[in-house]
């Protein structure tokens, strides 16, 4: 018996001397897809719209104004970014590129060279190059893992069949593209930008990111694209690939179609399936409280509310007078969503129980101080934040406390202490039965 166990210890240390098998680049591309809805949903889209907001600038200089953009196989895209009445289009047809840039006063269309058009044949690509990269003539390596914002990513270095280098970053556990790293030559010069994507919706049963931050590597994301309508199979003519003829005006053709009830809002995909972790006060008592923001920029924080999807957690943060803040990644960044409305001093925010996309923020910072801001109501958000609306209580000033019904987001409660110099008509407890 003695040697058996001998033989079991000795065993058993040979075993943990061995880490853990390294995914394979095969393992890790399949689990991306399957991620995505799968290959027979991926190619089951023949073409793909898309509307929304675009955000060009950083700082103090920064435009406004709308994106449209459609891509149809089998390697066709266009799209139209309008400001002030301009509208500035980027197409591919599936073998040549063209432009116009009327901002800068070149209304006519005109021709790219294959450097400048090799984006936009990328782009034309719906399903992306990790999508049977073998048969496109892409090589795909796996680099293990790697930090993106705090989050251990599994990363991907793909050499496209064109010569240009993508790195790709998936997200642990959900194993969506979180960030992608492009490297590309124009005339002999390389350019490297980076493009963070968020926000996943799922359209026709394919997970698709409904946000864009771009940026050259090491500079600031100076370009932001927000979705607000995806719409999978839609009849797209030929020609508005295709390069205008002599004196032909080009403006924007790319129009969302009529409204439809939304589908309720869904999770994102489970991660992979894994032993519970056992926790105890041993694995915790050496941990101390570290401070994650966002002080330095906002002031006082005055409001927290998250919730956790899947292990992922997105925190909201609301400062006495720097407005909302948002962190995808459970604390590690912290981006501001709430700076185009007209009010920066936050009370409450609460998130629905019964939908996470709904986030409801009370405005006026509700400790009664001599330096106190004021607000100017309730808003909520049915996004996640990307877009706000007032909906009451505008000459409260300040509100405490919100509350969401835990099994019916439309009855929600509101604490409201109101004026502090005066008498106040809104101060008091409200609730509304109707969102």
């Amino acid at each position: 018996m003695k040697t058996v166990l001998g033989i079991l210890a000795a065993l058993a240390v040979c075993l943990l001397a061995f880490p853990a098998r390294a995914l394979t680049v095969d393992e890790v591309v399949a689990r991306y897809v399957d991620a995505r809805g799968g290959a027979v949903k991926l190619h089951a889209i023949q073409s793909l719209r898309m509307t929304g907001k675009a955000r060009f600038g950083d700082g103090d200089f920064v435009i406004e104004g709308t994106y449209a953009g459609v891509q149809k196989r089998p390697g066709s895209q266009r799209t139209e970014v309008t400001f002030q009445g301009l509208t500035g289009v980027d197409a591919y047809d599936g073998s040549q590129g063209w432009r116009t840039e009327p901002w800068e006063g070149r209304r006519d269309a005109f021709h790219l060279t294959a450097d400048e058009a090799k984006q936009m044949a990328h782009d034309a690509d719906i399903e992306g190059p990790l999508v049977d990269w073998r048969a496109k003539g892409h090589r795909v390596e796996y680099l293990g893992t790697e930090e993106v914002d705090g989050t251990l990513a599994h990363k991907l270095r793909i050499t496209l069949k064109d010569g240009d280098v993508e790195y790709r970053f998936l997200d642990p556990d959900a194993f969506l593209e979180i960030r992608v790293v492009t490297e590309t030559h124009v005339r002999g010069v390389e350019i490297v930008t980076e493009t963070d994507l968020g926000d996943y919706e799922q359209v026709a049963g394919v997970w698709i990111p409904f946000s864009f931050e771009s940026g050259r590597k090491g500079a600031p994301r100076s370009a932001r694209f927000t979705i607000e309508r995806a719409e999978a199979n839609v009849a797209v003519d030929d020609a508005i690939f295709q390069f205008p003829a002599a004196g032909a005006r080009v403006g924007r053709v790319i129009v969302a179609g009529p409204a439809t009830t939304p589908a309720p809002a869904a999770a994102p995909p489970a991660p992979p399936t894994a032993a519970t972790p056992t926790v105890d006060s041993g694995v915790i008592s050496g941990l101390g409280a570290r401070n994650i923001g966002s002080a330095a920029m906002s002031g006082r924080v005055s409001a927290i509310a998250a919730h956790n999807v899947n292990g992922k957690t997105t925190v909201y943060v609301g400062a006495a007078s720097g407005g909302v803040w948002k962190s995808l990644d459970g604390g590690t960044t912290f981006k501001p969503i709430f700076d185009k409305n007209p009010v920066q001093s936050i009370g409450a925010i609460t998130v629905d129980p019964s939908n996470w996309k709904t986030i409801w923020v009370g405005t006026g910072e509700a400790w009664t101080r001599n330096s106190v801001s004021v607000g100017n109501g309730i808003y909520k958000s049915t996004d996640a934040g990307a877009n706000w609306t007032n909906v009451g209580l505008p000459e409260s000033e300040r509100i405490a406390r919100i509350l969401v019904h835990p099994h019916d987001g439309n009855v929600v409660y509101a604490c409201v202490p109101g004026k502090l110099w005066s008498d106040s008509a809104d101060r008091g407890v409200y609730r509304t039965t109707d969102g």
